[in-house]
């Protein structure tokens, strides 16, 4: 994400823009590489905002399954 932000930024202050295939440099459109950047920006952000809802439901569940873990456990010691 860093990256694209920072080859947005120089885009705006750059006359010639160049796009990196493979091993090689080819000039390029400064807009059509700005959009495409704006794309994979977009498509990042979606990604982060999915990861980070996969991560709170995660972490909700293993609160849950621990919490029924920790009662299973209080009721086995009562047993005892």
């Amino acid at each position: 994400m860093l990256e694209i932000e920072s080859a947005l930024t120089e885009l705006k202050t750059t006359d010639k823009a160049y796009k990196i295939v493979g091993k090689i440099m080819l000039a390029s459109s400064k807009d059509r590489l700005i959009k495409n950047l704006q794309e994979k920006k977009e498509v990042s952000e979606v990604r982060i905002k999915n990861f980070k809802e996969q991560e709170t439901s995660l972490q909700k569940n293993i609160e849950e399954v621990q919490k029924e873990v920790m009662e299973e456990l209080k009721e086995e010691n009562k047993k005892q």
